[in-house]
């Protein structure tokens, strides 16, 4: 996209994207033949002006800065996926007028997301310890298999464990699936379904 070089008040995603798919469909990169174009998420926002997202466009085409503690890069291009929504409230916050209300709300939607992302983040660490050990638990989760071995050596396992996590803690989110390889470590660890949602149960009420 040329989002760098245009006005980002008056450019929206949806316009971004209708120039990319016509420069697609002119250099003859078509349905059956490579890459075609498509949107996904919420359209809705399509229509929101590039800036609500970016920030406004400099001179110089430099991103506005954003916490570094957060994201590793200051590009909304080379954002984690996981974390689009957070990058998406803090530029929100970070552009809002001092003192405005739509600064204050931006604020408590930031803290919201964020302590839902820590509390995910310290049950599944506490799931873990309850079934491998405080000493364990982490090294188990996140323990990743040599090249060329699945992730996981019955995905209907991991499929129900995921469901017995959400049913207890609650439904992943983009942030959230990141645990999935330690869900699967789990069921690769030989660990019962019973034994499963009694610890998702423990490791979520505490």
């Amino acid at each position: 996209m040329n989002s760098d070089v245009q006005d980002r008040k008056t450019n929206s995603v949806h316009r971004q994207y209708s120039r990319v798919a016509k420069r697609t469909a002119a250099n003859l990169t078509y349905y059956n033949y490579g890459s075609h174009v498509q949107e996904y998420g919420d359209k809705v926002v399509s229509f929101d002006p590039l800036a609500t997202y970016m920030g406004e466009t400099s001179k110089n085409h430099s991103h506005d800065s954003v916490d570094a503690k957060s994201f590793s890069t200051s590009s909304s291009r080379n954002v984690d996926q996981r974390s689009t929504e957070l990058f998406y409230l803090l530029t929100k916050h970070n552009n809002a007028p001092e003192g405005s209300d739509e600064k204050y709300k931006a604020h408590v939607k930031l803290n919201e997301v964020m302590s839902k992302r820590s509390q995910v983040d310290s049950n599944v660490k506490h799931l873990g310890e309850l079934l491998f050990g405080v000493e364990k638990g982490n090294e188990v989760l996140h323990s990743v298999r040599p090249a060329g071995q699945p992730l996981v050596d019955s995905w209907d396992c991991l499929k129900s464990y995921v469901k017995i996590f959400e049913v207890e803690c609650g439904r992943l989110t983009a942030y959230g699936r990141k645990h999935v390889r330690g869900i699967a470590n789990i069921c690769n660890a030989g660990i019962t379904s019973g034994k499963m949602a009694a610890m998702s149960a423990q490791a979520c009420s505490s």
